[in-house]
């Protein structure tokens, strides 16, 4: 309900109001023009959605009646994201350690094949083949920004060496010895070594009486 109330000058005449208009504004007719700094971005929306990838400006003036309001603005700071950098000492062997690295952040979090760790560079302690699979590290840097990184790791199956045969010496002090190796597991060729000779198909001769340690590498 509007009520108008109309008043001459000398305070004390009466008159008759003919007719009258009242002109008003809502919301619905404000129009808005967004710029920026550096340019390239405009908008006419009351909150219109930019994605800047440096530091800019925003302002805006809006419009009511054919008046325009004074210019506001507003600046967005772009903060640098972390770069995630992820490593390991991948290949390895079965029961040795796995090592992951990781840098770019302030804080890590690792996943992998039953496998998580808040640590920068954790380790697998006597990995076995279940280690094998994906790893990623997330990052975090100051400002609670991301990145993550994804690696491979293997571990692989490690060789079981037995005796096939074996000759004994024949007589004391001869050099007749014989031993012929298999092996089981991890992947050939294979390359064993008794400390002098080695060999590629695990056989050596010429021993003498007394103990014998081959090492077997894949």
């Amino acid at each position: 309900t509007w009520s108008l109330i109309v008043k001459d000058d000398a305070g004390d005449d009466t008159g008759t109001l003919t007719d009258w208009t009242l002109t008003y504004n809502t919301i619905s007719g404000v129009s808005y023009a967004w710029t920026s700094t550096p340019s390239g971005f405009t908008a006419s929306v009351a909150n219109p959605v930019a994605n800047p990838t440096s530091n800019t400006t925003y302002e805006v003036i809006a419009t009511a009646g054919g008046c325009p309001s004074a210019p506001a603005s507003v600046s967005v700071t772009i903060l640098t994201p972390p770069v995630a950098v992820a490593s390991s000492n991948t290949p390895v062997c079965e029961e040795a350690d796995l090592i992951l690295n990781a840098s770019g952040g302030t804080s890590y979090a690792w996943t992998g094949p039953s496998f998580s760790a808040s640590t920068q560079n954790p380790t697998i302690s006597g990995a076995t083949t279940a280690a094998t699979g994906n790893y990623t590290v997330v990052v975090t840097n100051a400002f609670g920004c991301t990145d993550e990184e994804t690696i491979s790791v293997t571990v692989n199956d490690k060789p079981e060496v037995s005796v096939l045969t074996q000759t004994d010496v024949t007589c004391n002090g001869g050099s007749d010895g014989a031993i012929a190796l298999d092996v089981t597991g991890g992947t050939g060729p294979f390359l064993y070594f008794d400390g002098i000779n080695f060999s590629f198909d695990g056989t050596f001769s010429g021993y003498v009486a007394g103990p014998i340690s081959v090492t077997v590498t894949d």
